[in-house]
């Protein structure tokens, strides 16, 4: 049984290094499982679509973090704030009304 499992990894860490030697390793090029992945994220902004295979240095992670909060900001906060504004608007309104 053991030794069953045990081929089993082996075959399946020979097929995945047949797998990767039959693609180049071009780092331009995103790896097939998270091409999707990066696409997107490359029209959300995040990334400039260079060096997808690449470590991230410190800097692009600040960089990257700044832009996700961008985000956060014009999808949830900016709108909050509006609601608010209209809120204490119409609040307003209502003050004068009753004086």
């Amino acid at each position: 049984m053991k030794a069953a499992r045990l081929q089993k990894q082996i075959d399946d860490l020979n097929r995945l290094w047949e797998q990767k030697l039959d693609k180049p390793n071009n780092p331009n090029i995103p790896s097939d499982w998270a091409a999707d992945v990066w696409k997107e994220q490359v029209m959300q902004g995040y990334f400039d679509n260079t060096n997808p295979k690449m470590p991230l240095t410190r800097e692009q992670a600040a960089e990257i973090l700044d832009r996700f909060a961008d985000k956060i900001r014009e999808y949830e906060v900016n709108p909050l704030k509006k609601r608010l504004e209209e809120a204490e608007k119409q609040l307003a309104e209502l003050s004068n009304k009753i004086s």
